[in-house]
């Protein structure tokens, strides 16, 4: 979910989350600065973020950002367990 909020205007990324490195929640978390830049910007090119098990083992869930007159507002985010996740060409994490 915070990927999707970040992806949605990520030129202050750094400032927020500074230069790294983050946490390793598990071994699918993103942990470096450039890793995660590079998220971003494939996040903000397809319009919606997918945490394939980064935060929680056993855990998916897709995010979108709602945006109102460009500004985000909220997001959507359905989530469901890894178990029913099927894999997907998409290069986002």
């Amino acid at each position: 979910m915070g990927k999707a909020m970040l992806a949605a205007d990520f030129r202050e990324v750094r400032a927020i989350v500074g230069p790294g490195p983050y946490p390793r929640r598990t071994e699918h978390s993103i942990t470096t600065y450039e890793e995660l830049v590079t998220e971003l910007a494939e996040i903000q090119r397809l319009g919606y973020a997918v945490d394939r098990q980064e935060l929680n083992l056993g855990v998916w869930c897709v995010a979108a950002p709602i945006a109102i007159m460009k500004e985000v507002r909220g997001l959507l985010r359905p989530t469901w367990p890894s178990s029913t996740a099927r894999p997907t060409t998409s290069k986002c994490r």
